[in-house]
């Protein structure tokens, strides 16, 4: 088995399916935010998952993916994250190309940065409270159940620990 310092990977058979997926699973989690700093955890993967590489722009990858009908997301949790990938097999050489770089090669520019904290503000600041009341009900739940633990913080962050973030 591989250890926490190890990266592992599985290939599985290709079947008749015209689709590739890919899971790169970190185990690192919101959990590991430090304290005062929550949301810097969702707002890292964010960059990767989101941003752009070093040689391409978030705004670069975006129009080359748009016509693969290629995608690529995040799912964060307290000690994991998973960024997926899904591409038609014709497209696959020229999608891993881009989708390697933004993992092994991220840009981390300051306007990607401004976007995703923006956005990751608006959420924590307006839509989880105001629109999302089953969601922000678990929230409110899980800061009961596990306060003064690191599972007993938002993974998004909160308004204050946000507004703090700093590339």
């Amino acid at each position: 088995g591989a250890g926490p310092d190890q990266l592992t990977t599985e290939l599985l058979p290709l079947s008749e399916h015209p689709l590739i997926s890919f899971r790169i699973l970190i185990n690192v989690g919101s959990a590991e935010d430090p304290t005062g700093k929550d949301g810097l955890c969702r707002l890292t993967w964010s960059l990767l998952a989101e941003g752009g590489s070093r040689l391409r722009s978030a705004q670069y990858i975006s129009r080359a993916l748009f016509p693969m009908a290629a995608g690529v997301s995040l799912t964060l949790d307290k000690e994991t994250a998973v960024i997926s990938a899904t591409v038609h097999k014709d497209n696959l050489r020229t999608f891993y190309a881009i989708f390697r770089d933004m993992l092994l090669d991220p840009g981390f520019r300051a306007e990607d940065f401004e976007r995703l904290k923006a956005a990751q503000f608006a959420y924590v600041e307006k839509t989880l409270a105001a629109n999302m009341d089953e969601q922000f009900g678990k929230e409110i739940l899980g800061l009961m159940i596990y306060g003064g633990h690191p599972y007993g913080r938002l993974d998004e962050g909160t308004v204050e620990s946000v507004q703090s973030l700093t590339l």
